[in-house]
């Protein structure tokens, strides 16, 4: 599939589903109900005052068909009742061009939903997170991390490579 026609039906469907990332401040019950039919909790563990759920992502036969082996998962970090962080690991699956370019949706709903950012109102300017997301995750598969955050709004968002080609998106405050 071309890029080009990929990226333009991306943009057509971004932000029409629910997202499933969670807000940094969040109460962890309304996010569970929130993400039910999109996420399967997996494991939840506490520590130290600190609770970490583990969900993976649903299997969605559109983007099995697109990419198969595409998947992943999210961690929510839990205090005194609220989201304080969250990470996200995707696997780009066998055609990873197409991983790639449903990895920038991803990582676009995580970033808007974690950081409480709006949804840009133009093509333009969706179109422009796309472009600026896709070169954030083709620098973190290369091998250099990146850091984005945007201009009053607290917390960033951190994207990286594991030692397996998984692509990491972590959430944090500040």
């Amino acid at each position: 599939m071309r890029r080009d026609l990929l990226a333009a039906i991306l943009l057509s469907t971004l932000f029409c589903a629910t997202a499933a990332d969670a807000k940094l401040g969040e109460e962890i019950d309304k996010y569970k109900q929130r993400v039910a039919k999109a996420y399967t909790l997996k494991n939840q563990a506490t520590k130290d005052g600190k609770t970490n759920y583990s969900f993976v992502i649903n299997s969605d036969p559109t983007l099995a068909k697109a990419a198969p082996g595409f998947g992943g998962g999210v961690t929510i970090t839990v205090e005194a009742g609220k989201i304080t962080g969250q990470s996200m690991v995707l696997r780009l699956g066998q055609n990873s061009d197409v991983g790639r370019e449903i990895a920038v949706r991803f990582a676009l709903d995580f970033a808007f939903e974690a950081l409480g950012r709006a949804v840009p109102k133009t093509k333009k300017e969706l179109s422009d997170e796309v472009t600026s997301y896709r070169t954030v995750i083709n620098n973190a598969l290369a091998g250099a991390p990146q850091n984005v955050r945007y201009p009053k709004l607290t917390g960033k968002i951190t994207v990286s490579k594991t030692a397996d080609g998984s692509l990491v998106l972590a959430a944090t405050p500040g």
